[in-house]
């Protein structure tokens, strides 16, 4: 496995050591969102698919929040 990996977009951060993957997650919600049950979410969705998809184990998922953004009201 690769050793020391990584790909950075300015929103997503994903390193590679060997078999474990660190991910920084960085997200706009919506004004409202229960950004703690969103997180535990995402969190979760990724380390089930990067073990059942990669084989490998997440280190962390780290999640952070850059806007909150209010609603557009389509009325």
């Amino acid at each position: 496995p690769p050793i020391g990996k990584s790909y950075d977009n300015g929103k997503v951060l994903v390193t590679v050591n060997g078999d474990q993957i660190a991910t920084d997650i960085t997200l706009a919600v919506h004004r409202g969102v229960n950004v703690t049950e969103l997180s535990a979410s995402i969190q979760g969705a990724i380390g089930a698919m990067v073990g059942k998809m990669l084989g490998m184990t997440v280190q962390t998922v780290n999640i952070y929040i850059e806007e909150i953004v209010s609603s557009v009201d389509a009325s």
